[in-house]
């Protein structure tokens, strides 16, 4: 139904920036702040823009990696990566502990194999919403493997065909 697929899709406005994502992808961290607001609260307690997307007043730009860290739980920036500070007050913000620890240390040497030379190397997740990813990343970028689930209720670790958010 029509009604499922528009409530699977999360369109944001964080800071000006338009960000469209699956809402199984937002709630992929328990105990977030997105995780709190897109599974503990109803839509209309949230704050929208005038076209109707959920607004965060934060910093658009960075958010991107949020998104990212998100998705697969990963962070991959770019070399010489000058905003580091600026992110780690972002993962703050929005309850990501776990986001800094993710992120290679600016000083660590570039990684040998799949992935080295700055392309990104993506794990094979089992939630159903990253099937893309992980068939990306199994068939074309990386051997696959599957991360712990950070809770029973979270989007990672979710069997088959379950649904990664209720």
């Amino acid at each position: 139904p029509a009604s499922h697929a528009s409530r699977e899709i999360v369109e944001l406005n964080v800071g000006g920036q338009v960000y469209v994502t699956r809402r199984c992808t937002v709630v992929s961290v328990r105990d977030s702040l997105l995780w709190r607001m897109f599974s503990q609260q109803q839509p209309s307690e949230l704050p929208r823009d005038s076209k109707g997307r959920f607004f965060l007043d934060r910093d658009g730009f960075l958010f991107r990696y949020i998104l990212d860290y998100l998705r697969d739980l990963q962070l991959v920036l770019p070399e010489h990566f000058p905003e580091r500070s600026r992110l780690q007050r972002e993962a703050e913000y929005f309850q990501l502990p776990d986001l800094p620890r993710r992120s290679p240390h600016p000083s660590a040497a570039p990684p040998d194999g799949p992935g080295a030379g700055g392309h990104c190397v993506v794990p094979r997740l089992s939630c159903p919403c990253l099937a893309t990813t992980s068939l990306i990343s199994h068939h074309i970028l990386a051997p696959t493997f599957t991360l712990p689930p950070a809770s029973p209720s979270s989007c990672v670790g979710s069997k088959e065909g379950e649904k990664c958010w209720e």
